[in-house]
């Protein structure tokens, strides 16, 4: 019996950087597999081994009127999908699954609900929870803020317990899904390559440190070269910290500066938006990930990173508690905690031996993620399409 799933994601450019998706992971599952996204870019429908396609929304548009035209698009693009696979397939089955409640979670339900169709949706943030924090930070606390937020709160939740089934790629994630009546609320992180992400072969002197993700306040980055300037003043020694990623907001390109401004006197190197087939020979230049992030769903980066055999630090948020397992494959600190963040950073620099075999074993820990994703996913696709 053939089998198709459409994902439908909130993110545009899908074709730059298919990262956060795992397009061709999925053919584990099913024969082909559908993206619908949204692109500021001229780019058609693409095939890619006759097994992905992609099917962009191509637009101009920006602010409030974009996610609308995008519900309405992708409402007609699933039905002409749904009719295309039918015609082809009377006894196959086609599922959905939405990557986000809001844009992408809406023109799904409505679709799959009319159609009587399977859908899912992959809950791959907090997004209440992420503004919240991120209000806080830019001091965005007025009456306005507060509304917008309580109507995304109302829309984000409410939607939940109409999905025949609930992802959330962390045990925070899920047990926020279930408080608000998610059913065949599933567990399952995102998978990465681990045959891409490989250790680097061979030693090398020194302990380098890297970030990889957006720059923007939430991360904590500014926490972190705190950090470095406190090791500067007490060992005369700055480590070399390599941070790599973009800012996409005019807000997070002013916190860039900032940042740029404030390490001018560290060994602080600034690397833009890396590409995902190259990120593995950065992993491999390093030797720990430090991710000081407010608020984390998962960690991609985190996972990346312990593939490519790098121990970790991180605050002690959602997705990390999930992949670091404390003292063995790197250290959980507290968000926010300057005293304890240095502290753990310091234990690395004092004993490349840890380092490397916390890589180890974070390696090993994702190994074993990988498989236990394989298996929820399986036992998931075969509750849908049942």
């Amino acid at each position: 019996m053939r089998k198709e799933i459409v994902f439908i994601t909130n993110g545009p450019a899908f074709h730059k950087n298919q990262k956060g998706y795992a397009a061709e992971y999925f053919l584990k599952f099913f024969d082909k597999v559908h993206f619908i996204y949204w692109s500021h870019e001229e780019f058609k429908d693409k095939y890619i081994d006759d097994k992905i396609v992609l099917h962009p929304y191509i637009t101009k548009r920006g602010g409030f009127l974009l996610p609308l035209f995008y519900i309405f698009w992708s409402l007609k693009k699933l039905f002409k999908l749904k009719e295309e696979f039918k015609s082809k397939n009377s006894e196959g089955r086609l599922v959905f699954c939405a990557i986000s409640v809001a844009w992408a979670g809406i023109p799904a339900l409505i679709a799959a609900k009319m159609m009587q169709i399977p859908v899912a949706l992959r809950m791959d943030s907090d997004m209440v929870g992420y503004m919240s924090i991120e209000n806080k930070l830019l001091g965005k606390t007025g009456f306005i803020s507060n509304v917008k937020l309580e109507l995304l709160k109302t829309l984000h939740y409410s939607l939940l317990p109409f999905f025949d089934a609930v992802i959330g790629i962390s045990e925070g994630i899920s047990e926020k899904a279930k408080k608000y009546g998610a059913k065949n609320v599933f567990t399952i992180h995102i998978p990465i390559n681990t045959d891409m992400f490989s250790p680097a072969t061979g030693g090398r002197e020194g302990i380098r440190l890297l970030y990889a993700g957006q720059i923007k306040a939430m991360k904590g980055l500014h926490i972190l070269v705190d950090v470095l300037r406190q090791i500067k003043k007490e060992k005369d020694y700055a480590p070399l910290l390599h941070i790599v990623g973009s800012a996409m907001r005019p807000v997070d390109k002013s916190y860039k500066q900032q940042l740029i401004q404030d390490s001018q006197d560290l060994n602080v190197k600034f690397s833009d938006h890396v590409y995902i087939d190259k990120m593995p020979d950065i992993y491999r230049e390093h030797d720990i990930l430090v991710h000081p992030s407010y608020s984390e769903a998962q960690g991609m980066t985190i996972m990346e990173a312990m593939a490519s055999g790098l121990a970790v630090v991180a605050f002690n948020t959602s997705g990390p508690k999930d992949l670091v397992e404390e003292g063995r494959t790197g250290f959980l600190v507290s968000s926010g905690d300057k005293k304890v963040l240095k502290e753990r950073i310091e234990t690395f620099l004092n004993d490349a031996n840890l380092c490397r075999q916390m890589g180890i074993a974070g390696r090993n820990r994702v190994i074993d993620l990988v498989e236990e994703t394989d298996e929820k996913y399986e036992h998931l696709w075969k509750m849908l399409t049942s």
